[in-house]
């Protein structure tokens, strides 16, 4: 309900005291409505539009009219409409018939009083849905975004991976402006690289040059470029280092100083460019909050069933969802900074063994999966979010390369790489390896493909269909960790890639997981959790109460204020978020401990800026703690007491 209107409940009937019996239970639970009742087609196609329904009930089987007509009107109508079928008997298969159709719930009139939760679950699903459809909305409008103005800046803007040995390479993306300038289309600058369009006597720079930027993250200098017809620009390149999805890449804006009057629409065009950094950040932070909230009741519905139980398993997939999402955040970042990776000692087994389930639904029924798990595979050292995306390109490749479906087989095994090896591979050193082959039995690749497979933006898929650069990314990401890859193929006989990764002789570090007992993390003391997004407020409100605490909640700064200055009580602990509007939460803490000194202080953010974690622990003193989201409830409540322990 929008504030303090009542609900428009629209019932679909033929049979008044039926209404009556749903209005009544409705009315006994506290919910407010309004209602209209129709009971032929015309009717409610006349009542959709002029009563403007918030929910719709109806009867399955009417004499003239029957619910799942009705179901597939509303919903043609409003596909956010909710529907619930109200019936007076329905069986299993029946049951399944309207769920398919897009009904919300059914209920049957002898268990009447189970309407009033019905009816709040198909309004939370409404909310939900509008809620994702403006997320998705706000996504594809960032993205235009970035490609209007990546497109319409008036300076070239080149993009380029960095090889093995820390040079220049590729071309992953140039702009407009760039294939204008120098003369090329894009598809033939996309095969070049950046010293093929320096000047001859300039190509000494770049060893110098990439040793700046891998060092400090972004140089700056003065070359030429040489167009097609032979013709010098001198320019000035202001180059930053990124990390793209687990690949190394720069991104450089070459300014034609010939032209000094164009400084100050460059000025706004770095401008713009800036712009697409704080909006990448924004959307990480928000996404932050989310998997907060997911993986926060995720944990809590989890804590009540055994693990014999069958919906245990379906919450422990959810969970770990969410935490190999958590993983990947950081990612968002990647145009706007240089993201610090995490890499750790794996086991590659255990690695696939967990995500085996995800990968059996991306891949679907029609395509069987078979792991073969060697035995005695030593550990790599790895990003684990990288790895997982490395495994998952290859086997959607796998899927799209097998329309009528056949077998996908990942392998792993110990091997050793020797000097004859290596004399045949200039990126591969003499030693132990742990070989992770992805084998399809689909429809196989040329040798003209072969020879362009791990290009950026080349695909032989149809338009729509891949972006090209999956087998890009794969590539990089195996060549950050050390790695190496390759493919052998044949035209109707299928697909083998082969990645070997550098074997380490170091045990892997058992991680915390979610379910770990935290009955012990609890206490009597007052915190005040000051939090703008409400759903994360009351995930950790919720938690800490569990756990005994008392707890007093503000949504900003503002707020905060006015409850300690009503508490008599002393408060020992604030929990705030970092970044709120108005009113910082490293300012609201330092308004505060000047009328309460001892109050401890944990803020949490979720933003990935390792330079904002440093000003929190450097700026705020007292014993002040961070903890970054998404965050369990399991670290939730260690951090909240450690925090009011520390001295």
């Amino acid at each position: 309900m929008d504030g303090e209107r009542p609900l428009r409940i629209l019932f679909v009937e033929d049979l008044p005291s039926d209404v009556e019996l749903a209005k009544h239970e409705l009315l006994r639970e506290g919910i407010r409505f309004t209602a209209k009742t129709v009971y032929t087609q015309e009717t409610l196609l006349d009542a959709l539009p002029s009563f403007h329904p918030d929910l719709v009930i109806s009867d399955y089987a009417m004499p003239r009219f029957d619910g799942m007509r009705a179901l597939r009107l509303c919903r043609e109508h409003d596909p956010y409409l909710p529907v619930i079928i109200l019936t007076g008997s329905m069986n299993e298969e029946t049951a399944v018939a309207c769920m398919k159709a897009g009904a919300i719930d059914y209920v049957i009139k002898e268990q009447i009083e189970r309407l009033p939760l019905a009816v709040c679950r198909a309004l939370e699903w409404k909310a939900d849905r509008l809620e994702r459809e403006q997320a998705e909305q706000a996504l594809r409008e960032s993205e235009r975004r970035f490609r209007a103005i990546f497109d319409n800046v008036n300076d070239a803007v080149f993009i380029h991976e960095v090889d093995a040995n820390g040079m220049p390479g590729r071309f992953l993306e140039v702009n407009r402006v760039a294939c204008q300038r120098l003369g090329y289309t894009r598809e033939e600058m996309l095969t070049m690289s950046p010293q093929d369009i320096d000047v001859p006597s300039q190509r000494e720079q770049p060893p110098a040059i990439m040793e700046k930027l891998l060092r400090t993250g972004e140089a700056r200098f003065e070359t030429e470029h040489v167009t097609r017809q032979g013709e010098r620009i001198p320019v000035e390149i202001s180059t930053r280092l990124f990390d793209l999805s687990g690949q190394r890449v720069v991104l450089s804006v070459a300014r034609d100083v010939s032209e000094r009057k164009r400084l100050e629409q460059q000025f706004y065009q770095a401008q713009k460019m800036e712009s697409i950094g704080r909006l990448a950040g924004g959307i990480a932070h928000d996404f932050n909050n989310l998997l907060t909230v997911i993986n926060g009741y995720a944990s809590m519905l989890l804590r009540g069933f055994s693990p014999n139980d069958p919906v245990y398993d379906g919450l422990r997939q959810i969970l770990d969802a969410g935490q190999r999402a958590a993983r990947l955040t950081g990612q968002l970042l990647a145009f706007s900074r240089k993201q610090v990776l995490n890499p750790e000692v794996l086991d590659l087994n255990q690695v696939l063994a967990e995500i085996e389930k995800m990968l059996k639904r991306m891949i679907g029924e029609d395509v069987e999966l078979v792991l073969l798990l060697g035995e005695g595979v030593p550990n790599v050292r790895a990003d684990r979010g990288q790895l997982e995306q490395v495994i998952v390109n290859l086997a959607v490749n796998a899927r799209d390369a097998m329309p009528e479906g056949g077998r996908l087989t990942i392998e792993t095994r110990r091997v050793h790489l020797d000097e004859d090896y290596a004399r045949q591979y200039a990126d591969v050193r003499p030693g132990d390896y742990v070989l992770i082959a992805v084998s399809d039995t689909g429809i196989g690749m040329d040798q003209e493909v072969l020879n362009r497979l791990f290009e950026p933006f080349f695909t032989t898929k149809e338009p729509g269909k891949g972006t090209g650069l999956g087998l890009a990314t794969v590539y990089g990401i195996v060549k950050q960790s050390g790695g190496h890859i390759t493919v052998y193929s044949e035209v109707g006989l299928g697909s083998t890639f082969r990645i070997y990764l550098p074997a380490v002789h170091e045990t892997t570090a058992a991680p915390p997981r979610d379910t770990e007992r935290v009955e012990t993390l609890g206490g009597r003391e007052t915190i005040l959790v000051v939090e703008d997004e409400e759903m994360v407020r009351g995930l950790a409100c919720r938690a800490l109460r569990d756990r005994g605490y008392h707890v007093l909640e503000a949504s900003n700064g503002g707020e905060a204020l006015l409850i300690c200055k009503r508490q008599r009580q002393p408060i020992d602990l604030i929990l705030t978020d970092m970044i709120m509007p108005q009113m910082s939460g490293k300012e609201l803490v330092e308004r505060l401990r000047r009328e309460h000194p001892g109050m401890k202080a944990l803020y949490m953010s979720g933003y990935s800026d390792n330079a904002l974690v440093r000003r929190i622990q450097t700026a705020a003193e007292g014993g002040a703690r961070f903890i970054q989201k998404p965050f369990s409830l399991a670290t939730l409540l260690r951090e909240v007491r450690k925090a009011l322990d520390e001295r």
